[in-house]
């Protein structure tokens, strides 16, 4: 028997589909064919007569025509008069972990291709979360000259330049109240290549990952790469259930699991410290590696910095991911890993095979900032609290219906929208010179299609222009939304 999808059930789950540019009917063929290669069309499925789709859809009835056409032409999808576009056997479902990890990399390519669209030259990226300004840093840092890089000797270091492992060891023993010597911690560029190292050296095809249903994108991505099948736990009302987090380490017993627990991407949440005590103990007794991203645990507006995972154990397996990118400036690309010696060579060897080494500029710079950052910290955290307010004020007073809970830090605001799709809204906003992310990009779970993801880490002048586009993009974004939540004409 034959299962029939209404033309409503599958404008749903298609969600986002139109916004990635290119023709209509090929990123609609591309949604169908990445919902057949995942499972979400089963072999069988009869999908919605042309017309009563493009209705759907608010598209013409040729793009479903054309869409239909293309899956056809790939033995995707069969028609028979008076049967109706049946799925083919054969396509669906996933027949490989590997398979779904691809099905889901495209169903995320296509929220990102929302992103990259062209701002013009006057466009505001709220696409990144950083901080802008470097009037703040002391000058004599960036002074470089021959001598003083010609000192640093030839300059290919794979575990980081060995004065700025010293300074980092420093650091984070006393900054951090994580006793840490000089082999236990390398330098990457940025935090992202510590993950991305992490996940190419610890993950095997097939092997589990557990995360938070909210997290940082390009850690998905690097998981997913690796041929990783990823599980998370649930949020709630102020960051990840931590019960369901123990409960899924200790049932599954994942290789890795990955955790942001202070100032989390991109909620902006801090967990308690029994919460962090109790993941500790099942990592430990389940023998999961738990990476601890801490890039954002400096941001805090209190100026606390909550206690690394590893200080409540230090024989569990934990990796402490960093970054002094969010610290001083993204354009440093610099972050580092800390953990056992043992791993941590090897890290480097992978890293040694990858890039050499991260350039010794950025390190040197770095390695004069640090004993000046608890004075940085302090400035930037006055500053950053100012910021999030000209932003929040602004977009209170043109766009009352947003709402978000306050972060404890950070530098995004996690808003929800309260109608409509945020995937559908990015082109929009883009056309009025704001570049924003939809909040799907964060969720593992496909949900929160109606939350954004708005960084205030740019000067405030630049904030109050980019809250002020943004409102006159609402408008226009909830003309066109008919009674049912849905884009009457698309964008």
């Amino acid at each position: 028997m034959r299962l029939a999808i209404s033309e409503g059930e599958l404008a749903d789950k298609l969600g986002h589909w139109s916004t990635g540019g290119g023709p209509l009917y090929s990123a609609l063929a591309d949604g169908l064919e990445a919902m057949i290669s995942a499972g979400n069309l089963a072999p069988g499925a009869r999908l919605p007569a042309e017309r009563r789709l493009a209705d759907a859809l608010a598209v013409s009835r040729g793009t479903v025509v054309a869409a239909y056409d293309r899956l056809r032409d790939d033995d995707l999808v069969r028609t028979r008069h008076g049967s109706g576009t049946v799925v083919l056997d054969g396509h669906s479902p996933i027949h490989s972990p590997r398979e779904a990890q691809v099905a889901t990399l495209l169903r995320r390519n296509q929220l990102l291709q929302g992103m990259l669209m062209d701002l013009g030259t006057d466009g505001i990226d709220l696409r990144g979360a950083y901080w802008v300004g470097l009037d703040d840093l002391p000058e004599s840092a960036f002074q470089l000259d021959r001598d003083t890089l010609d000192a640093t000797g030839h300059g290919y270091y794979p575990a980081g330049l060995p004065s700025l492992r010293q300074a980092l060891s420093t650091y984070l023993t006393d900054t951090f109240g994580l006793p840490t010597r000089h082999g236990e911690v390398i330098v990457t560029t940025g935090a992202q290549q510590g993950i991305s190292l992490i996940a190419n050296l610890l993950l095997a095809p097939g092997d589990e990952v557990l995360v938070e249903e909210l997290t940082y994108p390009t850690a998905l991505d690097d998981f997913m790469t690796s041929g990783a099948r990823i599980r998370w736990a649930p949020i709630r009302d102020r960051g990840a259930d931590v019960s369901a987090f123990v409960a899924a380490i200790r049932r599954h017993r994942p290789r890795l699991a990955y955790v942001i627990p202070s100032v989390q991407n991109p909620t902006g949440w801090t967990m308690p410290d029994h919460a962090r005590r109790l993941l500790v103990d099942a990592a430990r007794e389940s023998e999961t590696i738990l990476i601890d991203d801490t890039s954002l645990a400096e941001t805090a507006f209190d100026g606390a910095i909550a206690a690394p995972l590893h200080r409540f154990d230090a024989d569990a397996p934990v990796l402490t991911v960093g970054s002094l990118s969010k610290l001083f400036w993204g354009g440093l690309r610099l972050g580092y890993v800390r953990g056992d010696e043992a791993t941590l060579a090897r890290l480097a060897r992978l890293k040694a095979s990858t890039d050499i080494g991260t350039p010794v500029a950025s390190q040197v710079i770095a390695s004069r900032l640090l004993p000046q950052a608890d004075e940085i910290r302090e400035n930037r955290r006055l500053e950053r609290r100012h910021r999030y307010e000209v932003l929040t004020g602004v977009l209170r007073e043109r766009i009352p219906e947003w709402t978000w809970a306050e972060p404890d830090g950070g530098l995004c605001l996690w808003t929800h929208m309260s109608r409509g799709d945020a995937a559908a809204f990015v082109p929009v906003a883009a056309r009025h010179g704001v570049g924003i992310a939809p909040g799907a990009v964060s969720s593992t779970s496909e949900a929160h299609s109606d939350y954004l993801r708005l960084p205030f880490g740019h000067r405030p002048d630049v904030l109050t222009e980019a809250a002020h586009r943004l409102g006159d993009a609402w408008a226009e974004y909830t003309a066109r939304l008919d009674q049912c939540g849905r884009l009457s004409v698309l964008v």
